[in-house]
């Protein structure tokens, strides 16, 4: 069966709002002559933009620059701060948008207005005191997410459960720019993003972890990932294709996890149909046809192994890199974990079954005459759905 892949948009659009100041009523364009900004000076000015964000001011000064209101340098702006918000994290409250205070004589750009969004102002002004709030929420949830994360771990080890983690946790949306869907608020509080959500999230994830990453876009595809750097060498990873959705109503599929856009090269990931991205970073070509791609549930870590399922059974590994040993000969489509060491796992899409890890004890808990395509424990109670004539219903069972 071929997964859906999500109906994807970024929104990293920047709008130009242009505040002239005019000295004599009519604007007049005159040429200048005078040195125009380097790049060293667009780098100061962009760590510059991004310390003042930190501070919660609204305007940067911009004068030393010597910046011209023309079509280039306004591009080079939009860029930088396109940059800004795909790169720095703990800036959720951006407001995606920049105005710029011109000198009507000369044309020079004096000041760029930082906007904030609507969900962090108070009465038309910034509101500092929940921003700091929600900045500890999302610190609190990287230390929780990274709670999966053991230091005897490779950093493929790491970035694989951490992976896996996300894509459980967050459900798609795409729910518009004033919202927290294309943050990384969305996706670690709310669990919910877009693929710019689960990119950042992920980067944040992965730097407590140690492991460096960068966010990767296309214009394209309208749509974002990261590339992220294992033993010196990039590699690209794709949380939103990695989480299935249904084609009818662009639900999750709960207790799937795909690992097809995991570790790839530049190649590889071309060849699953992504575009309008250049890198030339990601040439290593080891991980790309991986046993993993071939696994559509999480890799559970467990007793100091992992355990996972594939249509030809469930097995446990020492390590990503070791030998497989199966556990259980079955055709596995989902595999859960309610609680420490205890699993249920759907079998050849007609029955439920709970696996016991330690005591490696397997128990049928129901059978459906119509194909179960998902599993989710909460509440102590287990949720699947099944597929009636093309149909879903949702079910549930006592844990």
């Amino acid at each position: 069966m071929k997964y859906n892949q999500k109906n994807r948009r970024i929104h990293i659009g920047i709008w130009l709002f242009c505040a002239l100041f005019s000295m004599v009523g009519i604007l007049l364009f005159c040429g200048h002559t005078e040195k125009k900004a380097s790049a060293a000076d667009y780098d100061k000015l962009k760590q510059q933009i991004i310390t003042a964000y930190q501070k919660y001011e609204t305007s940067v000064n911009v004068k030393a620059y010597k910046l011209y209101n023309d079509t280039a340098t306004g591009s080079k702006i939009s860029s930088m701060f396109e940059e800004i918000m795909n790169e720095t994290p703990y800036l959720f409250y951006n407001g995606r948008s920049f105005s710029k205070a011109i000198e009507a004589d000369s044309n020079q750009i004096l000041t760029i207005g930082l906007e904030y969004s609507n969900l962090y102002k108070k009465n038309g002004k910034v509101d500092v005191s929940k921003i700091e709030k929600v900045k500890k929420k999302i610190h609190a949830a990287i230390l929780s997410g990274n709670r999966y994360v053991k230091k005897n771990m490779t950093d493929v080890e790491k970035a694989m459960v951490l992976h896996d983690y996300l894509i459980r946790k967050v459900n798609y949306s795409n729910d518009g720019v004033e919202t927290e869907c294309l943050t990384e608020a969305g996706a670690l509080l709310k669990n919910k993003a877009n693929c710019q959500g689960y990119a950042l999230a992920y980067k944040m994830l992965l730097k407590k972890a140690g492991i460096e990453s960068i966010c990767l876009s296309s214009e394209d595809m309208d749509h974002m990932w990261n590339l992220v750097r294992i033993n010196g060498k990039w590699y690209h990873v794709d949380l939103v294709w990695d989480d299935p959705v249904y084609p009818s109503d662009q639900s999750d599929r709960e207790g799937v996890v795909l690992h097809q856009h995991f570790l790839l090269s530049d190649r590889a990931i071309k060849k699953t149909g992504h575009t309008g991205f250049v890198t030339g970073k990601a040439t290593d070509k080891r991980y790309d046809k991986k046993y993993w791609r071939k696994c559509a549930t999480t890799f559970w870590y467990q007793n100091n192994a992992f355990l996972y399922g594939t249509s030809q059974g469930i097995y446990t590994r020492k390590t990503l890199g070791s030998k497989p040993k199966q556990i259980k000969k079955a055709n596995v489509s989902c595999l859960i974990r309610s609680k420490a060491d205890t699993y249920y796992f759907i079998k050849d899409k007609k029955s439920i079954w709970l696996y016991q890890g330690k005591k490696n004890q397997y128990k049928k808990i129901l059978t459906s005459k119509y194909p179960i395509e998902q599993l989710k424990y909460s509440g102590n109670r287990l949720k699947y759905k099944i597929n009636k004539n093309d149909n879903l219903y949702i079910k549930y069972k006592r844990g």
